[in-house]
């Protein structure tokens, strides 16, 4: 499955779907309802990896509770892994909209 919106490029990927970027990225945990670690720093265009080790579906959502940016947006069902992609430098919030509390930053580099 891939999702796209905004601007940059976001992208999930299940795992098992081969992908022809090369490089690897750091892995955000999904565990006992929280997320980390916070902030987490990757590369433009280089796949975070979403590691849902909980039993329930989270999403990782660009922005705020309140309002949502559309930079990325994956949904990762539980015990599952995702790929999620942000194409420009930056600083980003996101939100698991299912689970308000759940939260934190993603610092983009080249």
């Amino acid at each position: 499955m891939d999702v796209t919106a905004g601007s940059s490029l976001a992208q999930l990927k299940p795992t098992g779907v081969a992908s022809d970027r090369k490089q690897a990225g750091p892995t955000l945990t999904i565990e006992y309802f929280s997320l980390g670690p916070n902030p987490l720093t990757a590369k433009a265009n280089v796949p975070v990896t979403a590691v849902n080790k909980d039993g329930a579906r989270h999403t990782v959502r660009s922005g705020t509770t309140n309002e949502l940016d559309g930079i990325f947006d994956a949904e990762v069902g539980g015990g599952d892994t995702g790929q999620p992609v942000v194409g420009e430098p930056g600083t980003y919030t996101y939100v698991c909209s299912i689970h308000p509390g759940m939260k934190g930053t993603i610092e983009v580099t080249r």
